[in-house]
């Protein structure tokens, strides 16, 4: 059809777009010439503005053409068609506002606009529905073009007037990816409701919610019957894929990739098949309501839990005979978002939709716990673990990150582009044994790029990092993915969650039987003096709405990662005042760890008691002074103050241990080529907050020259580091450490470093980077 017809369409779309964008600035009472007469003085900038505006209205109106609708319909009637749904859309009055509470969905847009429009238009019974698809597709482009410019941002005006190429490009290219109508008004909806990426970043607008997930999307690997593979495999290969992994590892994420871009029809290579299916997307947010009426059979359960479009779409014979053709995949996401005494019915329907839809595909997802996966096995699923993230896959996430949200805040970007953001975030991450742990989970490394947009590098440094870890997956998860339940305050989830954390430390445990932590949530809530709710309703919370807490397997309890038991546990003891039950089992790996995150969180007089009293430990306790020694290395390098007369304390301490070891034999030896102290302090620091070396707890670094004198120097070699090791390390361990260290430095291709070990008469040379 003709653009013509479509512009004055086009142009009612642009001026709730312009309203949209501008609202920030803008009064809602002040006329939009008025406006611009005031921030662009200048004739010439509002012509500009103007031309920039027509342009956008034409290719608004080209991706409204672009979907033929009925094609039996004459001019006159698609004419008539566009003009009525022209009419629609000025009638509604669309606000910000409407777009904001509507979450952008677009079906309840929809919803809000035949709310607010009684219009008789004339139309007969086929130029109604085609209208209905039309208003539709409108919906669709206001929504797709409204998150070209975020309405935060203070340079609309600016970002409208750049390069028009820049913005039209970037509209024309969103608009093509949107399906046509027909049945396919269902993949429109899909599209536009579910290309939404979950980003997490406590004060980045809530507009950078919203952008794209297909195009930030990092296809992840995952281990199928002990064999690791991409997931495309997986899904090519097993029509029936039962899909789990810990919070945060993607798996909504994945099943709403899925959904888009099938609904687009915009697989390739294996997945290629896939575009014909048509994607049902059942989250578990829904799936957990209880119906009024329980549904009478499998298309009918569909029908009430799929997005309200596809009823308006598809009769329910019609699903039926495509899903028994085998023309649907059945994505169900997040069964464990729900109390467990709902499983039986959601077990109940799963069954009868496998049953009734053999030829359909179907991917579950759910954290491991939520459902025995033998009763998936019993119905022909194939189990798929989600595997973490690799340091490629999460070079790849950053990059994609950055490539969706810099652009959107230039305010936060400091003139960087979104490549050298996403190089520092990488090198950032890799410098860290800390971070490079944590951002192995998806959730966890978008939440490092969303502070390091936010606020920079500093608050990833020590143990701010996961006080802000913390806090988002208690109050902020939930809320962004739509969850809309009564929360437990923070106030009271942080109480339960510490007084846990420290009752699992005490008791040397990571892991807990169900019927244990809801003994010790009950107790806790027996000390409150507020209000709160039941232990079976704090650890539903706590588990299925926060996920601070999961369930490894059915019926026991952790939290999602180790080191928020450590920083929660060295709340709880900071709160509680019992230091000194910190100092007497700071020989102990998971001790050590919440001691030192103690010190970092510590106010200053309570810092210097706690290194004070370590240091007091090991000046007496000989047989484990070497391990406490790494204890206090890694406890004074975290340490924000301490006072002089400690210092000097450590500074004692220091040459006791070396003394001692000077007797009971020569320390390990490391070796450098180069004899720059900044060096060889950047590679002690690595070493000492390693995971897999920090968790044994025995390494240290002696001072002076012990046992050397005498000894032969490694050929090329200029400065020594001595190491006391204590407890058993892998010499591998400690030598992957050192390579990992190595690969992050910019001079790699230039360190060469040697490692002696004088027990053993080993000599482990490491060569350059190439």
């Amino acid at each position: 059809m003709e653009i013509q017809p479509f512009l004055t369409l086009g142009s009612e779309v642009i001026e709730v777009l312009t309203s949209y964008w501008l609202r920030r600035q803008k009064r809602p009472d002040e006329p939009l010439a008025d406006f611009l007469a005031a921030h662009l003085p200048d004739p010439l900038d509002r012509r500009r503005l103007n031309r920039r505006l027509e342009s956008l209205t034409e290719i608004v109106a080209a991706g409204l053409a672009a979907d033929p609708g009925d094609d039996q319909l004459d001019v006159d009637s698609r004419s008539q068609v566009v003009d009525a749904v022209r009419s629609t859309l000025y009638h509604a009055s669309l606000l910000p506002s409407d777009l904001e509470e509507s979450e952008y969905q677009q079906g309840r847009v929809l919803a809000l606009i035949h709310r607010r429009t009684d219009l008789n238009l004339f139309l007969d019974e086929r130029e109604q529905a085609a209208h209905d698809l039309l208003l539709a597709r409108t919906v669709a482009v206001l929504l797709t073009a409204a998150a070209l410019i975020p309405p935060s941002s203070p340079y609309v005006v600016a970002e409208l007037l750049r390069d028009e190429d820049e913005i039209g490009n970037a509209l024309r290219a969103r608009l093509g990816e949107l399906p046509s109508g027909g049945v396919d008004s269902y993949r429109l909806a899909v599209v536009t409701d579910l290309d939404q990426a979950e980003i997490v970043g406590f004060t980045l607008p809530a507009a950078l919610r919203r952008f794209s997930l297909s195009r930030t999307y990092s296809r992840p690997r995952v281990a199928v019957r002990g064999e690791d593979m991409p997931v495309e495999w997986a899904l090519a290969d097993f029509p029936r894929l039962f899909l789990t992994g810990p919070a945060g590892s993607g798996k909504s994420a994945l099943l709403q990739w899925l959904a888009v871009d099938s609904a687009r029809k915009a697989l390739d290579g294996l997945l290629e098949s896939y575009n014909g299916l048509l994607p049902i997307y059942l989250p578990g947010s829904r799936l957990g309501e209880l119906p009024t009426e329980e549904p009478r059979s499998a298309v009918d359960f569909i029908l009430q839990y799929a997005r309200p479009s596809l009823r308006h779409s598809m009769a329910p014979e019609a699903l039926d005979r495509r899903c028994l053709d085998g023309g649907a995949i059945l994505l169900l996401d997040g069964l464990d978002e729900f109390g467990h005494k709902q499983l039986p019915r959601i077990r109940h329907w799963v069954t009868q939709l496998a049953e009734r839809y053999p030829k359909c595909r179907f991917v579950v997802a759910t954290r491991p716990g939520a459902i025995d996966p033998a009763f998936f096995t019993d119905l022909g699923f194939t189990t798929a673990n989600l595997n973490p993230l690799d340091d490629r896959g999460m070079s790849d996430l950053v990059s994609r990150w950055f490539a969706a949200v810099g652009p959107a805040v230039p305010e936060r970007s400091d003139r960087r582009t979104p490549v050298q953001l996403s190089q520092e975030v990488v090198r950032l991450v890799r410098s860290s044994p800390q971070l490079r742990e944590l951002s192995s989970s998806p959730l966890m490394c978008t939440l490092i790029c969303g502070v390091y947009l936010d606020r920079g590098s500093e608050p990833l440094q020590g143990s701010e990092i996961y006080a802000a870890f913390v806090e988002m997956m208690i109050e902020r998860r939930d809320v962004e993915r739509g969850l809309g339940r009564d929360r437990l305050p923070r106030s009271l989830a942080s109480i339960f969650l510490e007084e846990l954390a420290g009752f699992m430390l005490r008791n040397g445990r990571t892991e807990l039987p169900i019927d244990v932590v809801l003994e010790h949530l009950e107790n806790t809530r027996s000390t409150l003096t507020m209000d709160a709710p039941q232990a079976e309703k704090v650890l539903n919370s706590l588990l299925v709405e926060s996920g601070v807490l999961v369930e490894p397997e059915r019926g026991r309890v952790r939290f999602l990662h180790l080191t928020f038991l450590e920083y929660l546990a060295a709340q709880h003891f900071l709160h509680d005042g019992d230091l000194n039950m910190l100092i007497a089992r700071a020989h102990e790996p998971l001790w050590r760890a919440t001691l030192v995150m103690a010190v970092t969180q510590a106010r200053h007089r309570e810092g210097d008691r706690l290194v004070a009293a370590l240091a007091e430990r090991i000046a007496t306790d000989t047989l484990r002074s070497a391990t406490l020694a790494s204890v206090l290395e890694e406890c004074v390098r975290g340490a924000r103050r301490l006072n002089p007369g400690v210092r000097d304390q450590v500074k004692s301490v220091r040459t006791l241990l070396a003394q001692r070891n000077d007797k009971n034999g020569s320390p390990w030896q490391l070796w450098l080529n180069t004899s720059e102290g900044a060096v060889s302090d950047s590679l002690a620091a690595w070493l000492l907050a390693e995971p897999s070396l920090r968790r044994e707890g025995g390494l240290a670094f002696a001072e002076g020259n012990p046992k050397v004198v005498g000894q032969a120097i490694p050929s090329g070699m200029a400065i020594c580091l001595f190491l006391l090791v204590s407890s058993p390390i892998a010499t591998g361990d400690l030598v992957a450490a050192i390579v990992s260290w190595r690969d992050t430095r910019p001079d790699a291709g230039l360190l060469e470093l040697a490692l002696v070990v004088p027990e053993s008469a080993l000599t482990v040379r490491i060569s350059p980077s190439v």
